[in-house]
C-alpha cells in the first residue's frame, strides 16, 4: 500500500505567513536591541582632571565635557548611558528607541539638537551633542545584514 501526502500552496500559504511574521519580529528586536547597544557604546566616561590642569572641561562641574558634535559624556553612575533603551510594538511593526521617560525630556532633546535646558545653575544653552542620529547611520549596513540573516533562516 502506498501513502503520499501532497503538500499543495495554497496549503502552505499560513506556514509561510507565520514564518515570515516570526521573522520580521526578530529582525525588530535585534535591529533595536543592535542600535542601543552602538548607542550606549559611543556614550564615554568625562575623566575629572588632574590638580595640575584645571582648564580642562567645565569650570562649575570641574569634569571633562564632549565636545560640540561628538557624542556626550556622562559623569556620574552611567546616568544617561542607562536611560537608552527600547520597545517593540509588534502590531505595527515599529521599534522605538531612545531615552527613557523618566528623565527630563528637554535634557535629551538639547543634547541631541541643541537648546537650552534648565538645570541647577539656571536655564543653560546646550550645543548639539547628536548620539541617535550618528548611532543609526552607523548602524545601517548591519541592518541590511540582520535582515538579511533572518530570511535566508525561514528558507533552510
Amino acid at each position: 500500500m502506498r501513502i503520499s501526502t501532497k503538500i499543495t500552496r495554497e496549503s502552505r500559504i499560513p506556514l509561510i505567513r507565520k514564518k515570515i511574521a516570526t521573522a520580521k519580529s526578530r529582525i525588530l528586536f535585534r535591529q533595536a536591541g543592535y542600535l542601543r547597544k552602538v548607542a550606549r557604546n559611543k556614550i564615554s566616561k568625562g575623566k575629572r582632571p588632574r590638580k595640575k590642569d584645571k582648564r580642562k572641561g567645565s569650570a562649575r562641574l570641574g569634569v571633562e565635557i564632549s565636545a560640540p558634535g561628538a557624542a556626550p559624556m556622562y559623569h556620574s553612575n552611567r546616568g544617561i548611558k542607562r536611560t537608552i533603551s527600547f520597545a517593540v510594538d509588534r502590531a505595527r511593526g515599529v521599534a522605538v528607541i531612545g531615552y527613557e521617560r523618566g528623565t527630563n525630556p528637554a535634557i535629551p532633546k538639547a543634547l541631541e539638537r541643541g537648546g537650552t535646558t534648565s538645570g541647577s545653575y539656571g536655564p543653560q544653552r546646550v550645543r548639539a551633542r547628536p548620539l541617535m542620529r550618528p548611532s543609526l547611520r552607523s548602524s545601517r549596513a548591519t541592518f541590511k545584514k540582520i535582515v538579511k540573516d533572518e530570511f535566508t533562516k525561514i528558507w533552510r
